[in-house]
């Protein structure tokens, strides 16, 4: 709302300094258009449609929010592979940060690469409270080697 300021008597008439408006109004210096009850009703429906639609624009705003927060665990929960408390799970997740969750989809698919037995891969929610994507991630050689083979010994049997 912008205040009008004037001038009378070389003084400055503002919000602060009480007027008497009657005064001002039967000297002819201000003319009323319309009765202020009006002015105000109108005033608080105006505000009332202002704060409506942007009470709608930030509903709006949350709920694409979340979907695209359950499309993203869906994502995650689909691409770890171990199915177990996926509500809190789903809470966690939501509370990440958005750098943590592109982290996430960086190197998720190694560390499901490298525990290919779910039995020995953490649950969802371990590996999310661990922040385990910082984590490395060591990956399972092909072919174990052994550290001791007979061909290497001289064994002959009988003799000690």
């Amino acid at each position: 709302m912008k205040c009008l300021l004037m001038k009378m008597d070389n003084k400055k008439i503002g919000a602060s300094t009480k007027v008497n408006l009657q005064a001002l109004v039967d000297a002819e210096f201000l003319i009323v258009e319309h009765d202020a009850s009006t002015l105000l009703h109108n005033e608080m429906q105006l505000a009332t449609v202002s704060v409506s639609s942007e009470e709608k624009r930030r509903e709006e705003a949350e709920t694409e929010k979340s979907r695209e927060e359950d499309c993203r665990f869906a994502e995650f929960w689909d691409m770890y592979g171990k199915k177990s408390d996926s509500s809190k799970c789903k809470a966690k997740f939501s509370r990440l940060s958005k750098s943590d969750v592109d982290l996430i989809f960086e190197k998720l698919p190694a560390y499901v690469k490298s525990t290919p037995d779910k039995q020995y891969r953490k649950n969802p929610i371990t590996w999310l409270n661990g922040k385990c994507w910082n984590d490395e991630i060591i990956q399972p050689s092909s072919q174990a080697k052994s550290t001791h083979t007979f061909e290497t010994q001289n064994y002959t049997s009988g003799k000690f």
